[in-house]
């Protein structure tokens, strides 16, 4: 196949920071040109101030004339190719539909499904699309490779699934700037013989926040006494957490912050000793990506992708069976107990962090794309 000028539009509902990352590691292949489809400028839970995914090839599936738009581009240059991400906007919908109607291949992406009550039309819709996604998606992408496992459990064609997992931009790792981590320990007052334990995420009972308290309650008083732990995000169980904190009598060891901007997110995780990821269940998850990259060791469960993938027990992180709240508590008096073996721990997760920048993830899509598009030389 000759050189030619590729055009990949990429249908989406809302910009998010890890896959910027990745389209902007797409955008700097040669020969491909990437438009992004958002279907709306941003939602409520994912409040940054900071508008993500600007620029000229960007869209927004939010006003009708927009849509024709879309629609118009679709029909009227069948050469381009398209990466739908997820099924529940009105850019997917509409691939997905016309796609199988039209006997038309385009490329699927999406994290494992949560299993959890739906609604008739809900479980319908989501037969339909999968039904859709299982003849006409080529290939199948999916958020890690307990989602790939799913997914054939499913009944999806192994031939056509690929392991696309989320990725985020390598921050660099100068020198620390021990003034900017003296600040934020200070403002989350952080002692000297404190260790600093972070958790950040949506706030939804699956992602598990509340076994960090009971993990806490069962620490003797004087592991209780090193330990600080900040829960940062927002969601539907901030109230229920702020109730068990004071409930447990625990006011002044846990804390609470808002949605932070990237910026200010990067610099409380730099000022980090630990990441914990505590999920009941977690499709993948980002939050261990971003500790793991700012060479954060990370205390995960067996219920986040994430963690299975990407942290290798006692060497970058500790793993334990998710709802364990026993060993949870015991990882964290671990990390307290053996601060070098901590910090050994946080150098071997930026090393893992380093084999897994976005231009791999270009890399990926490169391949499915079938075009000889070449990565710029490092």
């Amino acid at each position: 196949m000759s050189e030619e000028n590729v055009t990949l539009h990429i249908v989406q509902d809302v910009a998010t920071p890890h896959n910027n990352s990745l389209i902007c590691a797409l955008r700097e292949l040669p020969n491909l040109r990437v438009v992004t489809w958002y279907a709306v400028r941003g939602k409520s839970h994912l409040p940054w101030k900071k508008e993500l995914g600007g620029g000229g090839d960007n869209y927004y599936l939010d006003t009708w004339p927009n849509r024709l738009r879309f629609i118009r581009t679709f029909f009227f240059q069948p050469s381009a190719k398209y990466l739908v991400i997820g099924w529940s906007n009105f850019g997917s919908r509409f691939i997905l539909c016309v796609s199988w109607l039209l006997r038309r291949d385009f490329m699927y992406w999406t994290d494992n499904p949560e299993d959890r009550p739906r609604s008739l039309p809900r479980f319908f819709l989501r037969k339909v699309c999968l039904h859709i996604v299982k003849n006409w998606a080529c290939p199948i992408f999916a958020v890690g490779r307990h989602t790939v496992v799913r997914f054939r459990k499913l009944g999806l064609p192994q031939e056509r699934l690929v392991n696309l997992p989320i990725f985020i931009d390598l921050p660099s790792l100068p020198e620390k700037n021990m003034e900017e981590i003296a600040e934020v320990r200070k403002k989350y007052g952080i002692g000297p013989n404190e260790v600093f334990f972070v958790a950040a995420s949506r706030l939804t009972y699956n992602k598990g926040y509340d076994l960090i308290l009971e993990a806490l309650r069962l620490q003797d008083q004087i592991h209780r006494k090193r330990m600080k732990i900040l829960i940062v995000g927002q969601g539907p169980e901030k109230e229920k957490l702020k109730r068990l904190t004071n409930q447990y009598g625990l006011n002044g060891r846990v804390g609470f912050e808002d949605w932070l901007e990237p910026e200010a997110y990067e610099r409380v995780i730099r000022a980090a000793d630990v990441f914990l990821h505590p999920a009941r269940f977690d499709a993948f998850g980002g939050g261990t990506l971003y500790a793991m990259a700012l060479a954060v060791p990370v205390i995960g469960s067996d219920g986040a992708g994430s963690v299975l993938e990407r942290v290798e027990h006692g060497i970058s992180g500790l793993i334990y069976k998710a709802e364990d709240i026993q060993a949870l508590a015991d990882c964290m008096v671990r990390m307290i107990d053996q601060p070098q073996e901590r910090i050994c721990m946080g150098r071997k997760a930026r090393e893992t962090a380093e084999q897994w920048s976005p231009s791999r993830g270009a890399i990926i899509i490169k391949q499915a794309l079938g075009v000889p598009l070449h990565l710029p030389e490092q």
